[in-house]
């Protein structure tokens, strides 16, 4: 019995430790990695057993705001991306609309060359 009090309270310290590092990590992409294994060992630790609750609730809590976290960065980054790509579409476009417009003035200033001769 008291063996699996200990097992419960290192999975209840495991998962607080991989909570706070999930939390730490989260604007990284493996971030992720120990917010979930967080999750699953403060949840297991809640169901299972008694002992270390407190800590398994604060695994779950960082592991929960880590995730969090890590979803609202994904979200940003995106809309970054989407941003950046549409800024580089309308510079593409500018430049070749400026091209463009030589071009067609260039047009015009060898045609009416040509009507001269």
């Amino acid at each position: 019995m008291e063996e699996m009090v200990n097992q419960s309270k290192g999975m209840a310290i495991a998962s607080m430790v991989l909570g706070i590092v999930g939390l730490v990590l989260s604007c990284l992409v493996i971030g992720i990695i120990p917010c979930v294994i967080g999750l699953i060992l403060g949840i297991v630790v809640l169901v299972k057993q008694k002992a270390g609750q407190g800590m398994a609730i604060a695994g779950i809590v960082t592991s929960l705001i880590g995730i969090a976290l890590f979803i609202m960065v994904l979200i940003g980054f995106g809309s970054a991306m989407s941003q950046l790509e549409s800024e580089v579409i309308h510079q593409r476009i500018g430049a070749v609309g400026e091209a463009w417009e030589s071009a067609v003035e260039y047009g015009r200033d060898f045609e009416a060359a040509v009507r001269q001769f």
